[in-house]
């Protein structure tokens, strides 16, 4: 079926092979995203600029979390099926750009996209010698998603003519009824097949484990995944029974074989013994190739490594989901570590995703206690925590504390707010991480028997989230404090590039301000003194990753500096600290640094010693906070921008762009931080109208 011209001349439609080309020649996150979007979701430019994050919507299938992406820009808005990987991809980049749920994913014009498209496939085509990729446009994009579903995948027409939004298939109405999004994501699965074919058969690349089983379930045929995971290749294991290729009882055999000749799916676990140990153990759906067919001869087997062992109720991940992507309004005006953790705890236990909760507060090395809980008595959280089948004595927090990782492992205990024999209740944990701070672990008591990745990962992001609001609690609280504890350090240590500038040039060099780029680079503004441009500038560039020449002047210069290995400074920020100087002089350095009065001194001293041991802590004092009536303000503030539009307003103001005439256009400031002169825009736009309101609301104006 024809859905317009794809050929470009001799070099054809774009292929597999092509697409992949482009998407190798893409530069930055956003070109990747675009050519995905148009590729792998059929959406054209002027829909590309209506998308939001929020208009991801999940939805539990036979257990596993699939999307759709509700597509406005059009006459009718419509649902298109949204890979599982790209819906990630999504995810980070609106992270990592600051992009709020409401917003577009691109504030750029519907010509800035195609142009992008543009100058990737010209790339593609230097890169690659392929001609036929130098005019590759979003039109061909689009042409590759339709021809990749009707031809390689045998996906429905109806299901391509609803996802794809194409009016020229609007002859085919009288034929097909619109599916349903229930439709739309079968028509997508892997496990299921068309036309008669187990797609297995089709595509050997399947996200899981896959077998293909004759009417006396024997193997016929395994994809690659299963080799993979047994050990064993495919000539192997054809040809084995099901029931010697497995470890399952009687019963369930007789469950395998009923269902079977009844032509209806089986679901249950398990184990496969064809390789050299029995490793691999899932939650397996075993599912007519044809159902309708009068004699049927193939039956499809997936093996689902990460779904539960037990059932799990459709909205279990978007009771979880939900749960989670609320939780940051319970902690938004926190301003101790235990007011946010009370709050991630309570919200947590209140929703039905979770049972109870607890946070254990505690550095590598230490004993992680809970200090907070929620959902049960303080007797049920101690059992829960320290008592597990085979333990060695060391709580679940110990072990996410030290690993970094989100862990879960089975405790005796009681269940929640009831009295009775201990079972095992599985406990997940996510450590509480924030840059280079690592505040303890989060955990939490699941109503079901395991976890799958999806909720892996949205508990790790979880827990990246309550570590930056337990730093952004540091930073209220010495807003808000009558006294702070000031800490003088001074440091001779030659990874400090401070101390290694200020060493190799024989001058001054002071600090003028941080600002974080992402989780491994930050911009640092530093006043050189003593030395013409000329002189600094070079050296500079050696010592760390790249160094722009912000001012000039005849005996001293502003530089921009990205460094992407840790910094001094950047470890004071982490830990909740506010840099108030920073000068090195001939490859010594000083610096004062503002915490809230609680600040662990030691955990500050020793993360900063850890990381440059020719550092030493000189001095401890209290003293009064800079009473100059701002505090309200600064705090106002403070909480209504988020990282990204922070940082670019702090960069702009350190770069001289508010100056005139200015010091940094903002395409050098957009390059710096590694995003489009657009979305810098944007963030400063967003963060400049913020400034304001949080200047003027309240205040006398007008009266």
């Amino acid at each position: 079926m024809a859905l317009g011209n794809t050929n470009r001349g001799a070099g054809g439609g774009l292929d597999r092979h092509g697409y992949e080309c482009l998407l190798r020649a893409a530069t930055t996150p956003r070109e990747r995203l675009v050519l995905r979007l148009g590729g792998e979701v059929g959406l054209r430019p002027f829909e590309m600029v209506a998308v939001r994050p929020m208009d991801v919507a999940p939805h539990v299938v036979d257990g596993r979390v699939r999307f759709l992406l509700r597509v406005a820009g059009g006459e009718e808005p419509r649902d298109a099926y949204l890979p599982s990987e790209l819906e990630r991809a999504i995810s980070r980049y609106a992270r990592d750009e600051g992009v709020e749920p409401a917003e577009p994913l691109f504030d750029v014009s519907v010509r800035r996209l195609q142009m992008l498209v543009s100058e990737v496939s010209s790339r593609a085509a230097d890169q690659t010698g392929r001609e036929s990729l130098a005019g590759v446009s979003s039109r061909d994009l689009r042409h590759y998603f339709a021809r990749s579903l009707l031809v390689d995948r045998e996906v429905p027409a109806s299901v391509v003519m609803a996802v794809g939004g194409w009016s020229e298939l609007s002859s085919l109405d009288t034929y097909v009824d619109d599916p349903t999004p229930g439709e739309v994501l079968a028509a997508f699965d892997d496990e299921a097949g068309t036309a008669g074919e187990p797609r297995v058969e089709r595509r050997h690349d399947a996200d899981q484990p896959t077998l293909v089983l004759d009417a006396e379930a024997t193997i016929t045929r395994v994809n690659q995944r299963f080799e993979a995971r047994v050990g064993r290749t495919a000539d192997a294991i054809v040809g084995e029974p099901l029931t010697a290729a497995t470890t399952a009882d009687p019963d369930t055999v007789g469950g395998v074989r009923d269902a079977m000749a009844a032509l209806e799916p089986w679901h249950g676990t398990l184990t496969f013994c064809l390789g050299p140990d029995c490793s691999l153990r899932g939650q397996t759906t075993i599912t007519p190739a044809n159902p309708t067919a009068a004699d049927p001869s193939r039956f499809v087997a997936v093996v689902t490594t990460d779904r539960p062992q037990g059932p799990v109720p459709d909205d279990r991940f978007a009771s979880v989901q939900q749960a989670i992507r609320e939780v940051g309004d319970a902690y938004a005006d926190a301003t101790t570590h235990e007011g946010v953790l009370e709050a991630v705890c309570a919200h947590l236990t209140d929703s039905d995703a979770y049972e109870c909760a607890w946070a254990s507060e505690a550095p590598p090395g230490s004993q992680t206690v809970p200090t907070v809980w929620a959902g049960a008595d303080d007797g049920t959280i101690e059992r829960l925590a320290f008592t597990g089948p085979g333990s060695d004595g060391d709580t679940l927090a110990e072990t996410v504390v030290e690993t970094g990782e989100v862990e879960t492992s089975l405790r005796d205990g009681p269940d929640p707010g009831q009295a009775g024999e201990s079972h095992p209740r599985l406990v997940v944990g996510t450590p509480l991480v924030h840059g280079d701070s690592v505040y303890g672990a989060l955990c939490l008591v699941a109503p079901t028997a395991s976890i799958g990745e999806y909720e892996r990962r949205a508990l790790a992001t979880l827990g990246e989230r309550v570590g930056e609001a337990l730093t952004g609690a540091e930073r209220k609280r010495l807003l808000l404090a009558d006294t702070v504890v000031e800490l003088e350090f001074a440091c001779t240590d030659p990874d400090s590039f401070v101390v290694a500038l200020s060493a190799e040039l024989s001058c001054t060099i002071r600090l003028e301000g941080v600002v974080p780029v992402d989780d491994r680079a930050l911009l640092c503004y530093v006043s050189a003194v003593g030395r013409t441009p000329e002189t600094v500038h070079p050296v500079a560039e050696r010592l760390v990753d790249d160094a722009r020449l912000v001012t000039d002047h005849e005996d001293a210069s502003l530089l921009e500096v990205t460094v992407s290995s840790e910094t001094v400074a950047g470890t004071l920020v982490d830990h909740g600290g506010s840099v108030e100087e920073l000068v090195a002089e001939d490859g010594q350095a000083r610096l004062r640094a503002e915490f809230a009065p609680e600040t662990d001194v030691r955990a500050v001293a020793d993360a900063v010693t850890t990381a440059f041991p020719e550092t030493e802590l000189v001095a401890k004092r209290e003293v009064a906070a800079d009473a100059t009536g701002t505090t309200g303000f600064q705090q106002s503030l403070s909480s209504s921008l988020t990282e990204k539009q922070l940082a670019v307003l702090q960069a702009a103001y350190h770069a001289g762009y508010f100056d005139w005439p200015r010091d940094s256009t903002a395409e050098e400031l957009a390059e710096s931080m590694g995003v489009s002169s657009p979305t810098l825009h944007n963030h400063l736009r967003r963060s400049q109208y913020k400034l304001l309101d949080a200047f003027l609301d309240g205040s006398d104006v007008g009266t």
